[in-house]
């Protein structure tokens, strides 16, 4: 091979290479959006009501197309803290086992509401060891107290949250200051039970929809503003378009102000 058609040769090859890579980049980045991002819920009832990993599901249906689709899953008991998850071990069926045999993009951990502050912080610190051990991301959510301790036991809870997030640099899923948010600060006692089940204790189907809108642009980065209203499984009249809009700015209007984005 000659000096001049070597030179030729290495030319061509660079030419190649610089004009398939935007190519092969952008099919990269088109494989990547079509793989949906997976997430385990870990925690109580607040999450199986209303399948709240489902309703999370949905809200990723309806975005635009490019924006990440969500297939979610749990790892839930009635009555659960954090500390009794992790007290039942690596065996089968668990919370440790399920963090641990899938690649999870995100772990959501989910504390009952009347934990004490040293039970979750020793333990959600455990378990976001476990997840990063993993290869996963954790994300905080901070949902709603029970309806007879409003507004002290949402603060309480919020505290809490963002205190342990910004120690472990994770993100807070501010579901409960969201459900502040959009009360204000004149809301009547039956305007505020207008969120929960009528057991008062848990997320009705408004509450749990925004649960799911507080967490959207944690898991996904954009705003949840535009989604759907549907709920899944419900009459299309459960969520009028215009409050689901009300319920996913205050979701949105809290994300900015926690996670600064």
């Amino acid at each position: 091979m000659t000096k001049s058609f070597r030179f030729v040769w290495l030319m061509m090859a660079v030419l190649a290479c610089v004009f398939n890579a935007p190519v092969a980049g952008a099919q990269e980045k088109e494989l990547a959006a079509k793989k949906p991002l997976c997430v385990l819920f870990v925690g109580n009832s607040q999450i199986f009501y209303n399948d709240l990993p489902r309703l999370i599901e949905t809200l990723s249906e309806s975005a635009p197309a490019g924006q990440p689709r969500i297939s979610a899953d749990r790892a839930v008991a009635g009555g659960a803290s954090l500390e009794s998850l992790w007290n039942r071990g690596e065996g089968k069926g668990t919370a440790r086992e399920k963090i641990t045999s899938e690649k999870w993009d995100f772990v959501v951990l989910q504390e009952i509401y009347n934990v004490k502050p040293d039970s979750f912080t020793k333990h959600a610190r455990l378990l976001d060891e476990l997840i990063r051990k993993n290869g996963s991301k954790t994300v905080l959510l901070s949902t709603a107290s029970i309806s007879t301790l409003y507004p002290k036991g949402f603060q309480d809870l919020h505290e809490m949250h963002v205190a342990l997030g910004k120690e472990l640099k994770v993100p807070v899923a501010a579901a409960g200051k969201a459900w502040l948010s959009y009360w204000g600060d004149s809301a009547s006692p039956e305007q505020r039970l207008g969120l929960y089940d009528p057991d008062k204790a848990h997320p009705g189907k408004k509450g749990s929809y925004i649960y799911a809108c507080t967490l959207y642009p944690i898991l996904t980065g954009h705003s949840p503003v535009g989604l759907t209203h549907r709920l899944p499984k419900q009459p299309e009249e459960t969520l009028s378009p215009a409050e689901a809009k009300q319920f996913q700015e205050a979701a949105w209007r809290v994300h900015q102000e926690i996670n600064g984005k």
